[in-house]
């Protein structure tokens, strides 16, 4: 973690997951899992959403499943809430999996108070863990 930061907070329900890249994959951490700023909390974040933090987060990174036409009254859910987890200034990213996810989710952001006024940027990135590259939003600005 970089030295400007605070604090992390993780949200991921199942502890299986987080055991097996702390154990079989820790290089990809870097140190994180050791690191006392981070806080694993071990809820789903569909619930947890609906209760906002003590403090609202300077930026939120969602890596959940690929936008569709199947799970879109969770991406609903999630949306409708996560502008209570952010402040003004706070900026957001997205893992949408294809173009058509990306498309999918942008349409779902417009209008919404986490997307009002914001700027949103789709870009890709190479991750060579999925072997090719990933496509993500960036929700940002005032």
């Amino acid at each position: 973690l970089k030295s400007s930061v605070e604090t992390v907070d993780m949200y991921e329900w199942d502890k299986d997951v987080v055991s097996m890249f702390q154990t079989s994959y820790p290089q990809w951490a870097k140190g994180a899992w050791a690191d006392p700023r981070l806080t694993i909390y071990p809820e789903n974040i569909m619930e947890a959403i609906t209760s906002p933090p003590d403090r609202p987060y300077d930026a939120i990174i969602v890596d959940l499943f690929d936008p569709s036409e199947e799970n879109e009254p969770l991406w609903n859910h999630l949306l409708s809430h996560l502008h209570r987890w952010t402040h003004t200034g706070s900026s957001v990213v997205i893992y949408t999996g294809e173009e058509e996810g990306t498309m999918r989710l942008t349409k779902l952001l417009i209008g919404r108070p986490i997307g009002r006024g914001k700027r949103i940027l789709s870009y890709d990135k190479e991750i060579p863990c999925f072997e090719g590259e990933c496509t993500f939003l960036l929700i940002y600005g005032a």
